[in-house]
């Protein structure tokens, strides 16, 4: 049971803040934070109701975690934030779930990964190039899904709501606030 894990996380923002909310009545035996930013205030909420949280490094969150998720936006200094040498310090019953951004977990060093079992499951629904179709989808301890984290009806709205307010920026005259760039 979930009362029985250590869970990392990769990054909190205001989706990982949600999913720490989330975490409240299932109490997992703790939850390791590493983020780049220092976060102790935003997780003090959690430690009053008795959740054993805290933040730390990302290798010592890659040790003790037994499931890792990942909420950082894909940048330069995320990308390839995991490969094989992060797997390698992770434990062998571990799991790693991805989805924020595509890039962020070197999809050959995770193959290699759970191929040689040293991690024991990978859960993803994006990827390096989508839609995916590479030797992960061969593998029998991952789950790979499409990506929908867009396919909230918050998100749907506000996708709309941008729509319509360049069309009627466009028809105005006036400059587009999300324009999309031109397909070459």
């Amino acid at each position: 049971s979930i009362s029985d894990l250590n869970v990392g996380i990769v990054g909190l923002g205001r989706i990982a803040s949600y999913l720490l909310h989330l975490l409240i009545p299932f109490n997992p035996k703790s939850i390791l934070i590493s983020d780049n930013h220092d976060k102790n205030d935003d997780i003090q909420k959690y430690i009053s109701k008795g959740m054993n949280i805290r933040q730390v490094s990302m290798n010592e969150l890659l040790a003790n975690s037994d499931v890792i998720t990942i909420h950082v936006p894909l940048t330069s200094t995320t990308e390839n934030l995991i490969t094989y040498e992060q797997f390698k310090h992770m434990r062998d019953n571990s799991i790693l779930i991805n989805t924020s951004r595509g890039g962020i977990v070197n999809e050959k060093d995770l193959f290699t990964a759970l191929e040689t079992n040293i991690i024991s499951g990978a859960a993803l629904d994006v990827y390096e190039k989508e839609p995916y179709d590479g030797p992960l989808a061969n593998l029998n301890n991952i789950i790979l899904s499409t990506h929908l984290g867009s396919n909230t009806s918050g998100c749907r709205n506000l996708m709309e709501q941008q729509a319509l307010d360049d069309i009627l920026h466009f028809y105005r005259g006036e400059e587009l606030e999300h324009e999309v760039p031109e397909y070459e």
